[in-house]
């Protein structure tokens, strides 16, 4: 609160420093003009040059005395702040865990951001008692009615945003206030939240979605929860946010997460490819092995971030599904080499005997990238796909396939320093 309040404060300080120098050079400048000039009668050069110093002296000295001050406070109250959610750390701990009663309230700003604290890093019952103080204390409407927009008469929306962006300590509060809903994890606020999350201020929107999905998460299994991922396949399909939000989303939902991926892919259209690779990657992001199926049936998408998204999920998840092995061995031939970049990589879950080819070709691609990870692969696989490098790093027709197999041999403790020099030699 005090650093936000300094800043503005600060910024304040600057105009008015910055008026006195204006003030100062204007006077100054007026002088030479009248002295040369010989219009009207000016200001003594001397008196006026000594205007334009004392003001500049002033200036420095409201500059040098106020960050002085503003440090000292910073460091003091910084202080109070860490000794108070200590002491109300440790309280709250023996109130959720030891049965001491809860304190009476109402509850200071420490003590609220101590429970918030405790209620974000707790799971189980320990979590729904936090979540119980938190909702006997009314923390939850309090941060609503914090954060919640003021609606305003469509002929003053201008002017409501206009108030909005010049007021960024106001808005501020309201991010630190839905910030903290997104910690409490209440499903009582689940509506408010979604609300939020189709704003008009993408940082809103952003925070929203952040504080939704967390939510989501919370809740236990049941027609509320089936009825949230569903609200939130539409939010996520439908609201202006980034793939970035998005992706963030559907980690945040961690086990609410199988659901609304599936949704997500059942909704999504051709145009929106982009949306789909970003919900791929959260599938191998999240280690969904249940959804590897869906992932495999993704490898024959006619847009290549999307096939390369689903070989990436793959690859993450560890597991190729045994219909999908072929598919997996020829993208490794793919026309795209973003597409035969996760391709190879992904190769070190196929058989040796299935993935030799496309990994021998790949070690001779023109794309570096490509070389690369169709060597470690090779090396991932085991003693089958090190002998495939043995031998490509002594026959491989292409000079910079027998070049990258034995710099990976050699990375990859395969061949000693010595090894790796005979292996260049026999080129």
């Amino acid at each position: 609160m005090w650093r936000k309040n300094g800043d503005a404060l600060y910024a304040t300080l600057l105009v008015v420093v910055f008026g006195l120098e204006t003030a100062g050079l204007a006077l100054l400048t007026w002088t030479f003009i009248t002295r040369k000039t010989n219009i009207g009668v000016g200001v003594n050069l001397r008196d006026a040059l000594l205007i334009a110093v004392s003001l500049t002296a002033l200036a420095l000295m409201f500059i040098t005395v106020y960050a002085l001050v503003y440090q000292a406070r910073s460091s003091r109250l910084q202080q109070i702040r860490e000794d108070e959610a200590s002491a109300w750390a440790d309280r709250w701990t023996e109130v959720l865990f030891e049965g001491v009663p809860a304190p009476e309230g109402p509850l200071t700003q420490g003590a609220i951001d101590a429970l918030l604290d405790l209620r974000e890093v707790l799971r189980g019952a320990p979590a729904n008692r936090a979540a119980n103080l938190i909702n006997r204390y009314g923390i939850g409407e309090g941060l609503l009615r914090r954060v919640q927009r003021r609606r305003s008469h469509p002929g003053l929306r201008g002017l409501s945003q206009f108030v909005t962006k010049s007021n960024p300590v106001g808005f501020t509060h309201r991010l630190d206030a839905l910030d903290a809903l997104a910690k409490a994890r209440l499903p009582e606020t689940f509506p408010s939240l979604v609300a939020l999350a189709e704003d008009r201020e993408p940082t809103l929107r952003l925070m929203g979605v952040r504080a939704v999905a967390r939510c989501v998460a919370s809740m236990t299994s049941g027609e509320e929860r089936s009825a949230a991922q569903r609200t939130v396949v539409t939010l996520l399909s439908g609201a202006d946010l980034g793939t970035g939000a998005v992706e963030e989303a559907l980690l945040l939902l961690d086990s609410a997460a199988p659901p609304v991926i599936i949704g997500l892919c059942n909704t999504l259209d051709e145009s929106q490819s982009v949306l789909l690779a970003v919900v791929l990657d959260a599938i191998g992001r999240l280690r969904l092995l249940d959804l590897a199926d869906l992932v495999a049936g993704y490898l024959d998408n006619h847009e290549p971030e999307v096939r390369a998204a689903a070989l990436r999920a793959l690859s993450l998840i560890g597991h190729i599904p045994a219909h999908a092995i072929a598919r997996v061995a020829s993208a490794a031939n793919d026309d795209y080499e973003i597409v035969r970049i996760q391709a190879t990589r992904c190769a070190y879950l196929l058989p040796v005997e299935e993935g030799r080819l496309g990994l021998w070709a790949g070690l001779g691609d023109q794309s570096w990238w490509v070389r690369r990870s169709s060597a470690w692969a090779c090396i991932r696989m085991g003693d089958g796909g090190a002998a495939v490098l043995f031998e490509a790093a002594r026959v491989h027709p292409d000079r910079y396939a027998r070049n990258m197999a034995v710099s990976v041999l050699l990375a990859g403790g395969r061949v000693d320093p010595d090894g790796a020099r005979e292996l260049a030699r026999a080129e």
